[in-house]
């Protein structure tokens, strides 16, 4: 496995006396380019956005110098183009950067631990060298003390994340090159850990699998189901007028009995037409207006109405609105493909159950005749096509140290989510045929067709790289613990919407 890190000569990574406060920051964790873009603050200046957020009720700003638009231009300079949806995340990253940093200053503070000048010192001295490397007292008398002041302050201040992230991670850069062998400072990760977690990696298990998928729940069960409940499909002839509150929805009422008003009119001139357009009630199939209701009692009154009756106001969700029977109910005709559409979406979004059952009722039927017969012959009998994996390993949530699942089949999208599939998949013997199981939208029905442990001939790369990634999960638990910390607000969302969101009119 090549490594990397590249090694760099000293001399060439000289810089002129005219070097920027960022590019000496980089030799410490990274560069910092200010980059301000005020065309992204919709109708003022970066100075009049409230705060981003707040740590321990200290606001993180958006403004010329703070340490969040020092973090914001670090991200935004690695971004080609610019859009709203990448802005954000820029903001977002740089509102997490800038909580992480904040706490580590903490901590720091709370150890005691100050900055030595002698290693300021240190790095300032590469910065007034001659082309030969040689410390210039000449470059360094021309440099004026207000930037050698900033310099030793900024240094001073990612020396604090430097040793702090070293005392607790080590030198990152050695994780690379040595493993994590060689490091000094930091935690460190046992060889019989990497042993343990390359072990995950076995065994490695191949199999047959067959699918149903319950998008192709047959027509027949829809009719079925949409016969024995047959009131709920039965649709209304209805007009609506809609209205934020029941004291308009009374006045309207109250305009009309009085022939004020005609229904019709009063429709152009109150209703927010939310449940279909000139006053056409859309939603009339007795399921959705039980739905909209929320009571039998609302809905018996409304389906109850006699043609050309017009009801008292009832409340729709969160309005109030008032109908009016245009025509007789009908029952549902099943040879319509616009009735047969609403049982069928009924069924998938209210009673999933019924196709899984049904589907999981033809797996268990496959099962059986494979477990008899053999799994090509039950293939051929109910016309399914067989696929088969390559060998793979348990990997619940797609750790990247160990092997990625199959993914060259569809209908075992996502088996990495799918802890029911993991342990009745694996639990199998060679030769040995699943019960059914419900994946995604599908049911599955698996045959082990063999069992192998994997080899140890790269355990070896294994290790020694190993360190690097252990160390790379210890930061990122550490930055999600400061993130969620209760000491954090985080007010990026609301600030974005209001005030910097360039489509936002």
């Amino acid at each position: 496995m090549k490594s990397n890190v590249q090694k760099t000569d000293s001399k060439s990574s000289k810089k002129p006396l005219g070097i920027t406060i960022g590019s000496i920051i980089i030799l410490v964790l990274s560069a910092v380019v200010f980059i301000f873009i005020p065309t992204m603050v919709k109708g003022a200046g970066a100075k009049d956005l409230p705060p981003m957020g707040y740590y321990k009720n200290k606001p993180i700003e958006y403004k010329q110098g703070s340490v969040f638009t020092t973090m914001l231009n670090n991200h935004l300079q690695n971004e080609k183009e610019l859009s709203d949806s990448t802005f954000f995340n820029c903001i977002q990253s740089a509102f997490s950067d800038t909580v992480v940093r904040m706490t580590i200053e903490d901590e720091v503070k709370k150890s005691g631990y100050v900055v030595p000048d002698s290693a300021i010192d240190r790095i300032m001295i590469r910065y007034f060298s001659d082309e030969n490397g040689n410390y210039s007292p000449k470059l360094y008398n021309e440099t004026s003390d207000s930037t050698k002041v900033s310099m030793r302050k900024e240094l001073h201040d990612e020396l604090i994340i430097a040793q702090y992230q070293n005392d607790l991670f080590g030198d990152t850069a050695n994780y690379y090159i040595y493993g994590n062998q060689n490091t000094l400072f930091g935690t460190k990760s046992p060889e019989a850990e990497a042993e343990f977690i390359y072990s995950m990696n076995s065994p490695e298990k191949a199999f047959d699998v067959v699918s149903f998928s319950m998008s192709d729940f047959p027509q027949e069960e829809i009719i079925a189901y949409g016969k024995k409940n047959q009131d709920m499909f039965k649709s209304y002839d209805l007009s609506v007028i809609t209205v934020a509150s029941e004291s308009e929805a009374n006045k309207v009422l109250k305009r009309i009995n009085n022939n004020e008003i005609t229904f019709d009119d009063a429709v152009t001139e109150y209703s927010n037409n939310n449940y279909g357009s000139s006053g056409g009630f859309s939603n009339n199939y007795a399921y959705q207006m039980k739905a909209l209701f929320g009571s039998d009692e609302a809905f018996n009154t409304v389906a109850g109405l006699a043609v050309g009756e017009i009801s008292n106001p009832v409340k729709t969700s969160t309005t109030y609105s008032i109908f009016r029977c245009n025509g007789a109910a009908k029952e549902a005709d099943f040879t319509d493909a616009q009735v047969l559409g609403k049982i069928s979406y009924y069924i998938s979004t209210n009673e999933r159950f019924v196709i899984e059952d049904y589907f999981m009722a033809k797996a268990r039927e496959f099962a059986s005749a494979a477990a008899i017969d053999g799994f090509d012959s039950a293939c051929t009998k109910y016309g399914l096509t067989k696929s088969t994996t390559e060998p793979f390993a348990i990997n619940y949530g797609l750790n990247p140290l160990l092997s990625n699942p199959p993914e060259n089949i569809p209908a075992l999208a996502g088996i990495h989510n799918s802890e029911n599939f993991l342990k009745t998949a694996f639990a199998l013997k060679d030769n040995e045929i699943s019960a059914p199981i419900v994946l995604n939208d599908n049911v599955i029905v698996v045959k082990q067709i063999s069992s192998k442990q994997e080899e140890n001939d790269m355990i070896d790369l294994f290790k020694m790289y190993y360190g690097s990634y252990a160390n790379s999960f210890d930061q990122y638990s550490m930055r999600t613990m400061f993130i969620q910390s209760d000491d954090v607000k985080d007010n990026t969302l609301t600030v974005f919407l209001q005030n910097m969101m360039v489509n936002n009119n």
